[in-house]
């Protein structure tokens, strides 16, 4: 099965009220770069077709550092950069809030 999944959204509340071509993402949290004190500074979501993506550092990106190592739902915007995968996290979801009635 494909790790990622297209989805048109059409409720635009969780994209700042743009309407985007928004990908969703299960993986891994893994660490993938560190500040001099050994803290995390960088993360990506390694996906069960051994893909990387790394997380863009942004205000959503940066509260998912303290989840490291958890199995995680990603939502938001993939690009190519560089010849790396990028997402720009608009929504996400820890493994255990998978099957709650609320998560689509």
């Amino acid at each position: 099965m494909d790790a990622r999944r297209k989805k048109n959204m059409n409720d635009t509340r969780e994209t700042g009220g743009l309407n985007k071509n928004l990908t969703t993402l299960k993986g891994v949290l893994i660490p993938v770069d560190w500040d001099d004190d050994g803290g995390i500074t960088a993360v990506a979501l390694s996906t069960s077709d051994e893909k990387k993506y790394l997380v863009v550092k942004d205000e959503k990106g940066d509260q998912l550092i303290p989840l490291v190592r958890e199995e995680l739902e990603l939502t938001g915007v993939v690009k190519t950069t560089e010849n790396k995968l990028t997402i720009t996290v608009v929504n996400y979801h820890k493994k255990s809030d998978w099957n709650q009635p609320d998560h689509q």
